[in-house]
């Protein structure tokens, strides 16, 4: 099953669009429209939540929910491990291979422009571009927590 979905627009909101893309210095039109909804987050017009995984915080760190997996609970030091992993396979030019974290009960993959994540190991493997793998870090990641959520 994709988890991509095809919009139609007119012409001339797809003309717009490319020209807000390259206003952002974004790379495809899908990092424009996250660089935007992250600034729509910031002002507060829109959450930061992605469909499907639920981050919950809790005293000593975060516990995954993702659609179609069991709930992984980690600690403050590993929920940030797991947030600085993301973050590297997702702006590293090299081929950084898979990173299996059984220790965590997680793993991090690059698949051709994007992500391949499983939290728990077991769970439901997905796929996101880069750009969301880098929203689920700031959403992971403990150092994250002070700041106010969307």
């Amino acid at each position: 099953m994709s988890n991509r979905t095809t919009i139609t627009l007119p012409r001339e909101r797809h003309q717009q669009l490319q020209e807000i893309a390259a206003a952002f210095g974004a790379a495809s039109l899908p990092d424009a429209l996250g660089q935007m909804i992250r600034e729509l987050a910031r002002l507060g017009v829109v959450t930061t939540n992605l469909p499907g995984i639920e981050i919950n915080r809790v005293s000593d760190g975060v516990v995954i929910i993702a659609e179609g997996s069991e709930p992984l609970g980690l600690k403050h030091a590993q929920a940030t491990t797991l947030a600085e992993t993301l973050r590297r396979f997702a702006t590293s030019k090299e081929n950084l291979g898979a990173l299996v974290n059984l220790d965590d009960d997680w793993a991090v993959a690059r698949q051709g422009n994007g992500i391949k994540v499983r939290f728990p190991f077991e769970g439901q493997e997905r796929t996101m571009s880069r750009d969301l793998a880098l929203d689920l870090a700031d959403r992971i990641d403990p150092a994250q927590a002070e700041q106010p959520a969307a």
